[in-house]
């Protein structure tokens, strides 16, 4: 009796930890935007995990561009999504993100 006791308190633990685990992952690149002046929301961070897309790089190229003296407004999350799956094989550093990004407004979407 004690050992199904033991081992149903077990597998709770691990499942908090990994629930806890989860959950800094989606807070941390969240409140790092906050703090930036990027909005994000946590819906779509958790969608980018979901997807397997590259969670640091995309926030990373999102606050430089916010930075930058662009509108949080004038890039939107799942336009930089879109760019960085759609330009496979190009797009290796947060850098190379915005300076597409900043093509493509320039020169305007290609089709």
């Amino acid at each position: 009796m004690e050992a199904i006791w033991f081992l149903g308190g077990f597998t709770c633990g691990i499942a908090a930890t990994y629930l806890v685990w989860f959950s800094l992952r989606i807070f941390f690149p969240w409140f790092r935007c906050f703090l930036c002046g990027a909005p994000l929301s946590m819906v779509n961070l958790l969608g980018m995990y979901l997807r397997g897309s590259p969670v640091k790089l995309l926030t990373d190229a999102h606050i430089g561009l916010v930075q930058s003296g662009k509108s949080p407004r004038a890039f939107r999350m799942n336009e930089i999504e879109a760019k960085y799956l759609a330009s496979p094989g190009r797009i290796f550093t947060a850098e190379d993100l915005m300076n597409a990004m900043r093509e493509e407004a320039v020169v305007g979407p290609q089709r």
